[in-house]
């Protein structure tokens, strides 16, 4: 039977609602219709439309089915499955727990640094009393944070602690920061922190999600989160006797507006008030891979047992054979099992007639495992934004192939940092200063009142580990010609090589000098003699470059 086709053109009336009127030609017939029918038509009554990722009667798309919901409505349904099923890979999948730690290592390493950066201009300071409020203020940062006192447990420093915020981020989704003040004996300042794991936020006596109420965070009328509604205890506690207690924790507080708690996740949609795990978006990828890289295995350990079969015409195998009794140098009345034999190294033996034997081949290992299994990884890769490379810390690829990798995997690093510090780190700054400036440690004057003047003087950089380099000494001599040609700092090219901060690197460059220089190991032209310096660079820039020729 001949296909019928029809075409679909707007016409120039309209119905009674104002809506358009359009007209579909058939073969023989022509209808007029409405903009609902029309509608009905484009999204998968009869025609693909104007994108064929929207039909629903092509092959693609007829077992497509795509939910519209809110962020929280999407993701708050499955947030529980999706939290054990990533633990789950971060404890049992080599691949789920070196992505999740390659992120922790290169975005947080051994903890975010501050780097105070006050401004200037609107504090009205010169560069040396901008320096002493700078030197001042991380002094009272690296007294508070470099204790176990910053911490409520009293088990880690804040580098620590930065750590496990991230990385249950990373594996939950999010994690409740509270900021409680609590005295304690001998410590200059009151500030705590406490990272409280994502099962505990939930609603309180069951409620079910609403506009007021979203995964335990309550909000206000324009959706802001105002308070935290905290299990006293983790649901999941093999010695817990039914659902822990609920109490509400405010996100501010009430009398000085103090942050109290917040949630630190990635938002990745508007609405969005719970964070979803970071390998949510592959964990099918993840374990369908492990499940067939154990096959693989198994059948490689199968085949690597070289299993015999023996076949016998009465079927009875190598029965008879285990039912004698054997005598070795050792025990006169041991007897073998079916079990005990075995083929020996070299062995030659001689079959009853009638016996033959078959060997068990699996055809392991696969010869085409490694190529299967990289191109899942590349896809699993580009999902996690780290590439396959430094996904499975394969570097054989060329140099350029290999630094183009890093490259980008470091654009995604930088922007982790980068949300990181703003959403727990600077935070925590905020608050510690502030105490510090009620207790009288730190004068800055209209901190507390002027909210303008208070964000010049928390303006602060944190920096963290540097991407490392495959060629040290080409980067150093970039670095050296960015700086002097005018297009980079100091400042950014340090972070960059070492991950350090300029002003420390120098400060202990010029003790370093000044005791060379006491000792007498300090070769002469490298301190009066800076045409000689200037000609030592000039022969070495020409001996490597010669060597780059050759």
């Amino acid at each position: 039977m001949q296909q019928q086709r029809f075409a679909l053109r707007p016409s120039k009336l309209v119905d009674a609602s104002g809506h358009q009127i359009y007209q579909l030609h058939g073969r023989d017939q022509t209808w007029w219709i409405s903009t609902s029918t029309r509608d009905q038509i484009v999204s998968g009554y009869g025609g693909d439309g104007p994108f064929k990722g929207a039909s629903s009667v092509r092959r693609a798309g007829a077992l497509w089915s795509a939910s519209n919901g809110s962020a929280d409505a999407d993701f708050l349904p499955s947030q529980e499955t999706l939290r054990a099923r990533s633990r789950q890979l971060c404890r049992d999948n080599p691949l789920a727990a070196g992505a999740i730690n390659t992120l922790v290592t290169n975005v947080i390493g051994t903890g975010l640094r501050l780097c105070p950066e006050v401004d200037r201009d609107a504090l009205g300071l010169d560069d040396a009393q901008a320096d002493a409020l700078e030197r001042q203020l991380l002094r009272v940062w690296t007294e508070w944070s470099e204790s176990c006192e910053a911490d409520l447990n009293r088990i880690q420093y804040f580098s620590q602690l930065q750590q496990l915020c991230y990385r249950s981020t990373k594996e939950s989704g999010d994690c409740l920061v509270l900021a409680p003040m609590v005295h304690r004996p001998g410590a200059t300042l009151q500030t705590r922190v406490q990272v409280v794991e994502a099962d505990r936020i939930q609603n309180p006596n069951f409620q079910p999600n609403g506009e007021r109420l979203a995964g335990g965070v309550e909000l206000d009328e324009i959706g802001a989160p105002v308070a935290y509604h905290v299990l006293k205890g983790h649901p999941g506690d093999w010695f817990g006797m039914g659902r822990p207690a609920s109490q509400r924790v405010r996100a501010f507080g009430s009398a000085t507006g103090r942050r109290k708690a917040w949630l630190v996740f990635n938002r990745t949609r508007p609405g969005q008030h719970r964070g979803i795990p970071y390998l949510a978006g592959v964990l099918e990828q993840l374990k369908q891979v492990e499940r067939y890289t154990d096959a693989e295995l198994h059948a490689a350990v199968i085949s690597g047992a070289y299993t015999v079969f023996v076949k016998t015409l009465d079927g009875q195998g190598l029965a008879p054979l285990a039912s004698l009794p054997f005598t070795d140098s050792t025990t006169a009345t041991s007897a073998a099992s079916q079990s005990d034999i075995a083929m020996d190294y070299g062995a030659i033996v001689d079959l009853a007639p009638g016996e033959d034997v078959s060997f068990a081949n699996p055809g392991r290992p696969n010869t085409s495992f490694g190529d299967f299994v990289r191109s899942i990884l590349e896809q699993i890769g580009a999902g996690l934004g780290m590439g396959f490379e430094l996904l499975q810390k394969h570097f054989t690829a060329s140099y350029s192939a290999s630094r183009a990798a890093l490259l980008e995997a470091w654009k995604f690093f930088m922007v982790e940092r980068q949300d990181f510090a703003i959403s727990y780190c600077h935070p925590m700054y905020e608050i510690v200063v502030s105490e510090a400036v009620a207790r009288g440690l730190v004068e800055i004057e209209d901190f507390l009142e002027n909210p303008s003047r208070r964000r010049a003087v928390l303006k602060a950089t944190w920096l963290g580990p540097s991407p490392g380099q495959l060629n040290p000494v080409d980067e150093v001599e970039a670095a050296k010609m960015r700086i002097d040609g005018g297009f980079s700092s100091l400042q950014d090219e340090t972070a960059q090589l070492t991950g350090q901060d300029w002003e420390t690197v120098m400060t202990q460059r010029k003790k370093e000098i000044a005791a060379q220089r006491d000792a007498g190991l300090l070769p002469p032209e490298q301190s009066s003699n800076p045409d000689r310096q200037q000609s030592r660079q000039a022969a070495r820039d020409q001996q490597r470059t010669a060597e780059v020729r050759s």
